[in-house]
């Protein structure tokens, strides 16, 4: 998903090489419209190895993550720490921003439309305190068997 986040939807050679006039201007659009709220944040990816296979929607947790990222970035931490651990049998991603008031990026209805964001994909989102640090947790239920089509 981070890695999916720093690509671009256009070209940097499409502008510069276009041939026709209207390939241009589509070109120049899409840089044009091109916002990466995420580039230039300070992000750090903590991973254990032993996390659970989990069913998901790839595409809509991807989206919401994304979108739940975007707007965390906007409470200026200095380093957002997400966490990919299990906890109690269950896959788990941690966000932590280190901020004393990081719930405020998130109002209740901004949390309303994540709690259905990640069911939809088959998590479930709730605010924490681990260790004294808030933090956001997605959760995900195990999954034994995985049916193959």
């Amino acid at each position: 998903v981070l890695d999916f986040s720093l690509s671009r939807p256009y070209e940097e050679d499409a502008i510069l090489y276009a041939e026709l006039h209207e390939d241009y201007l589509r070109a120049l659009r899409a840089r044009i419209a091109y916002v990466n709220r995420l580039e230039g944040a300070a992000m750090k990816l903590k991973a254990d190895g032993s996390l659970p296979k989990v069913r998901m929607d790839k595409e809509r947790f991807q989206d919401a993550l994304l979108d739940l990222l975007e707007r965390l970035s906007s409470c200026e931490a200095d380093e957002t720490q997400i966490i990919a651990t299990r906890d109690q049998g269950w896959a788990c991603i941690r966000i932590e921003i280190p901020r004393a008031d990081f719930y405020s990026c998130l109002d209740e209805g901004t949390m309303r439309f994540f709690e259905r964001s990640f069911a939809l994909c088959g998590g479930i989102i709730q605010r924490c305190c681990a260790d004294g640090v808030q933090a956001i947790q997605i959760e995900f239920p195990p999954c034994d068997s995985l049916m193959t089509p």
